[in-house]
């Protein structure tokens, strides 16, 4: 019986942790900044990687450089730093197709720059973040997938900070 438990054990364990894929990324996000009920739409472009420790279940980093900016009531606003730490949990794949949920950490920084009698800085905020998203393997390449997401980087009572992402990975 102990050799039983044993060796349903050593199968469990080695088929979790066959996968162990690698991944990198980019995504262009539209970032939709909510602040005291008007919204600013600067862009970015989101470097990602990424490593699978259990069948469906990942690591990955993002990096977000901004591409655009934008402007409200003569101030400009600018992500002038993202990083997000995520779990991904990816569900399995069902004719190309999968599903994705992140949950994590991310570091934004927002520069804020205008004529010298309004608000000029870089603000900060960190907290909780949370994505979903819809993947699609390509055809005949499957390493490559398009993503479609929507992410939730900061969110509180004065401001949410929240992207639609269109990109690509590729998987090692």
């Amino acid at each position: 019986m102990k050799s039983l438990i044993f060796t349903s054990a050593l199968l469990f364990c080695s088929s979790a942790f066959a996968a162990n894929d690698i991944y990198v990324g980019l995504d262009y996000a539209y970032n939709d900044f909510e602040i005291a009920d008007e919204t600013v739409n600067p862009n970015a472009v989101n470097l990602k990687a990424g490593y699978e420790f259990f069948d469906g279940i990942f690591l990955e980093g993002q990096v977000a450089v901004s591409s655009t900016d934008d402007d409200l009531y003569r101030m400009n606003f600018e992500l002038d730093k993202s990083y997000s730490l995520f779990g991904r949990f990816e569900s399995p794949a069902s004719y190309g197709f999968s599903a994705d949920i992140l949950l994590g950490w991310s570091w934004n920084d927002i520069a804020v720059t205008g004529p010298e009698e309004t608000y000029n800085n870089i603000d900060s905020y960190n907290g909780f973040a949370w994505g979903i998203g819809l993947n699609q393997e390509i055809p005949s390449f499957e390493e490559i997938k398009v993503r479609l997401g929507y992410q939730v980087l900061h969110s509180d009572s004065d401001l949410k900070l929240a992207n639609y992402t269109l990109g690509v990975s590729y998987t090692f």
